[in-house]
């Protein structure tokens, strides 16, 4: 299997990608991320560092909560992973990747 080394720019695209999903509560994980970049959670983590250095992402916990069908809830353990600052959301990239996002969800449920 072939690994690929990724950039800064490549794992900060998935990371907004990650952090936009409404379902993951603007925490992205590493190992998530990691898999879909077809990469090591290690290679992942340099750059991820890196962002962390520059002023773009901070670390962040994810609360999960599973719901049984019968109304009762048991709770999972939380999931660790980072989060995008205000520096991040005002940046180009950010605001292209949303603006891909939004199309893609409008363009699958026949909003457009």
């Amino acid at each position: 299997m072939w690994l690929i080394i990724v950039s800064k720019i490549d794992v900060f695209k998935e990371l907004i990608r990650s952090c936009i999903c409404y379902e993951r509560e603007g925490v992205a994980n590493v190992g998530a991320v990691a898999k879909v970049l077809n990469t090591t959670p290690y290679h992942v983590r340099k750059q991820v560092n890196i962002l962390i250095e520059e002023g773009y992402l901070v670390k962040g916990i994810r609360k999960c909560v599973w719901y049984e069908s019968n109304y009762s809830y048991k709770p999972c353990p939380p999931v660790k992973g980072y989060r995008l600052t205000r520096k991040a959301e005002t940046t180009e990239l950010y605001l292209i990747v949303k603006k891909e996002e939004e199309e893609a969800f409008s363009k699958s449920f026949g909003w457009m």
